[in-house]
């Protein structure tokens, strides 16, 4: 049961690299929602065959009962966001982002480890911040570049180790 953990990463792995290896217009539309639908079930699974809590890959990640609500609730969210935008028309990009973001918010809801969390929260802004500049607009395009600037800084000023 453990390796429900890794799951949501196994699927968002697979769903960008098709993406990028078929460049199906329909597959770019239904990556994130199979991401979305993947982590919803197994919110669902660990909740259904909860103990305490899970750990995998030595600690870096765990799933308490909590935990587990929180990813089925990501899972809900994702699959009605992305679930509305599958008549659109999205570009290999978005959908690869989308997947990105979905993944990374599922991410820092399993972490155990604060490098890892970490690691989600930046992946999460990074993935948000291209993904507001996609609609191509010159405004916009230096938003991602600003915000990408801002977690090294962070962490520098912190300095996690």
């Amino acid at each position: 049961m453990n390796y429900l953990l890794i799951l949501p990463f196994v699927m968002a792995l697979a769903t960008t690299g098709m993406i990028y290896s078929l460049r199906s217009t329909a597959l770019n539309r239904l990556a994130p929602t199979l991401t979305s639908i993947t982590i919803f079930l197994t919110g669902i699974l660990l909740i259904t065959y909860s103990s305490p809590y899970r750990v995998f890959l030595g600690g870096s990640l765990r799933v308490d009962p909590i935990s587990a609500w929180m990813l089925v609730t990501v899972g809900a969210v994702g699959f009605t966001a992305t679930g509305a935008g599958l008549n659109s028309k999205v570009s290999r990009q978005y959908g690869a982002l989308l997947t990105i973001f979905i993944f990374a918010m599922s991410l820092a809801v399993e972490a155990d480890n604060i490098g890892v969390m970490w690691f989600a929260i930046e992946a999460t802004t990074v993935a948000t911040a291209f993904l507001v500049s996609h609609s191509g607009t010159r405004s916009l395009l230096s938003n991602p570049r600003s915000q990408c600037d801002i977690g090294p800084m962070l962490f520098k000023v912190f300095d996690f180790g």
